[in-house]
């Protein structure tokens, strides 16, 4: 096995409630995957996934202080949605 470096990784942060938005409005380069973790200070959940899984009221559901690595090429192809509304997020490119 060959471990590959690279020099870049990315992050932000943001808020979302019951609309879907996209994880990111750039479109930063994915190497290994994307954690994303829901902030502790949140009441309700982040449900994390593609647009379909996300329009369709599906996702991966994060309470507040979990997280979850999403292997996935791309920021762009990860939504997010809240159970309610001003759920923080944090998320990292690796």
């Amino acid at each position: 096995m060959q471990n590959t470096t690279h020099e870049e990784c990315f992050s932000d942060s943001g808020t979302v409630g019951t609309s879907p938005a996209a994880l990111s409005t750039a479109d930063y380069p994915v190497y290994d995957g994307v954690f994303v973790r829901a902030d502790d200070g949140n009441a309700g959940t982040v449900k994390v996934g593609s647009v379909a899984d996300i329009a369709a009221g599906r996702g991966y559901p994060l309470a507040a202080g979990e997280s979850v690595k999403i292997k996935i090429d791309t920021i762009s192809k990860l939504h997010v949605i809240g159970s309610e509304a001003a759920q923080a997020y944090t998320w990292l490119s690796v």
